[in-house]
């Protein structure tokens, strides 16, 4: 395991120059043609902050500790970072199938560079929406930096099952598919919109088994939104309420389940390259 994690890491360091290339190829396609250009970077999730902390402060909204829509937007920005760049990530080797067959590199870099382009975009727009709840809420403190790993782990995530679906969508198209629909019930299942203590609750109120709850937070991105979220609007407080379990132990198997799927994502796509070309 540790050598190939170790080959996958040297390789894209390695060639940094081929995805250097695609990230900014990608960055430039997406303000083509767009008057403000990069600005929108800025501009979208300014405009995103206005709208919903309008609407949602005023009609729909959760009991939660802090303005709902503050509550929201540090929710939400993750998660739609990870739906477009896992989409991008698995239609990546389909959609650049003629480079692919003209060009001898490292095909792992194909869905690695869409996810980082996507990254980089998210990580600039994120910054924008929490500069602007840290300001109203006053709540900036070192431990900000509390993000920074969890941001990290939401990018693992998202590559190693963009290097698991991506060669996946090449042989049965039907991956391609099935992925909004599966997208569509990972968003509702994940606490994005509303607390996580609320699903708990609402399991002891209709006398589920626990185990139910245990199963539901086995979703990684659970774990990192919720962490996310705590770390932004509840610093002084960073731990989440998970019935009898001890947080340390949901963020070691949550951690391990995440460096599992990323290194699932590489043996896969590794394992399957060379059939892969033959299929494009």
């Amino acid at each position: 395991m540790k050598s190939l994690l170790t080959s996958f890491i040297n390789l894209n360091l390695s060639r940094r120059f081929i995805i250097k290339n695609f990230v900014k190829r990608d960055l430039r396609v997406k303000y083509r043609q767009s008057v403000l250009g990069f600005f929108w970077t800025f501009l979208k999730p300014l405009c995103i902050f206005l709208i919903i902390n309008f609407i949602f402060s005023l009609f729909f909204r959760f009991e939660v500790e802090t303005r709902y829509s503050f509550f929201l937007l540090i929710s939400l920005f993750p998660w739609l970072f990870f739906q477009g760049a896992l989409s991008e990530g698995t239609f990546s080797i389909l959609s650049n199938s003629n480079l692919i067959k003209k060009v001898a590199f490292p095909r792992e870099i194909i869905p690695t560079s869409f996810c980082l382009s996507s990254f980089i975009h998210f990580l600039l727009s994120y910054s924008v929406i929490l500069l602007l709840v840290l300001v109203v809420t006053q709540n900036a403190t070192l431990r900000i930096l509390a993000i920074i790993p969890f941001l990290l782990l939401l990018f693992l995530l998202t590559v190693g099952l963009s290097l698991l679906l991506a060669p996946l969508n090449v042989f049965f198209r039907d991956v391609g598919h099935s992925l909004e629909v599966f997208l569509m019930l990972l968003f509702y299942v994940t606490p994005i919109f509303y607390p996580l203590d609320l699903v708990y609750r609402e399991m002891q109120n209709q006398n589920w088994p626990e185990i139910l709850f245990y199963i539901y937070i086995s979703n990684p991105l659970t774990y990192i939104i919720t962490s996310l979220r705590m770390s932004v609007l509840y610093p002084q407080d960073p731990f989440i309420e998970l019935g009898t379990t001890p947080y340390f132990l949901y963020s070691c198997f949550s951690i391990g389940l995440i460096f599992l799927i990323f290194y699932a994502g590489i043996f896969v796509f590794q394992k399957v390259e060379s059939q892969m070309l033959d299929a494009l």
